[in-house]
């Protein structure tokens, strides 16, 4: 609340490790917030109108929002809809569960459609041949192994099912597919590793996907180089 005293309002910011904490005044209205001026630093709190923060659409898209966190370095942003207020986002919020999902299903959906276009290029014996030849590497195992170890088992599933986002790199740097895609050597090289990355922190989260700035720099690429490689995808149907 807006009247209790500040000292209680600062150790509880501290206690529970908040960096915004919204002031009710007396009508019950969120007017005013209290606010680190460095992100869990809690030296210096001051109190803010709702004007001076920053802003974004509740509606905008998950692109949309990345791309403020990565372009304004933001920390939070109040959520309007109209002239209303109706809620906020921190940079916490990307821990999740929520975050993960959606994150892990933009990128399934990429491995789908690039080991659909693979098949179209290449058959399945020139795919495990090149696996084969790769298997020194971390991801020929992964892929090829499981695959053999469900054979022996009597499992008679395709390579395309062990495919994954390594797998299919190895696939497409050995046969320089990327350039049926529109890209170049540095180039396919400069966006493969914010998809790799991204993708390994979604599939196996052992700690929260943004920790530093560069973070959300980092899920922006993939999230924009996802779109546009299943653009280009669409394309070569």
């Amino acid at each position: 609340m807006e009247s209790d005293p500040f000292e209680e309002c600062v150790e509880f910011m501290i206690n529970n490790r908040y960096d915004i904490l919204p002031l009710k005044d007396s009508k019950g209205i969120f007017n005013y917030f209290l606010v680190t001026d460095e992100w869990n630093h809690f030296n210096n709190i001051r109190k803010k109108h709702k004007s001076e923060l920053p802003k974004l659409r509740a509606d905008c898209d998950f692109i949309s929002l990345v791309k403020a966190f990565t372009m304004n370095k933001e920390k939070y942003f109040l959520l309007y809809k109209g002239a209303r207020i109706v809620g906020l986002i921190s940079i916490v919020n990307f821990s999740f569960r929520e975050i993960y999902v959606r994150l892990y299903n933009e990128l399934a959906e990429l491995e789908i459609k690039m080991v659909k276009w693979l098949f179209r290029e290449l058959t399945e014996a020139e795919i495990i041949d090149i696996l084969l030849r790769k298997n020194n590497s971390e991801t020929g195992k992964s892929a090829l192994g499981q695959f053999f170890i469900d054979q022996k088992l009597g499992n008679d599933n395709s390579i395309r099912e062990y495919l994954y986002l390594s797998s299919l790199h190895c696939i497409i740097k050995e046969k320089q597919l990327y350039t049926k895609l529109g890209y170049n050597n540095s180039d396919w090289k400069s966006i493969a590793t914010p998809l790799f990355n991204t993708r390994n922190s979604v599939a196996h989260p052992v700690r929260s996907i943004i920790r530093e700035q560069n973070d959300f720099k980092r899920v922006l690429v993939c999230l924009e180089t996802s779109k546009k490689i299943k653009s280009k995808l669409h394309l070569t149907k």
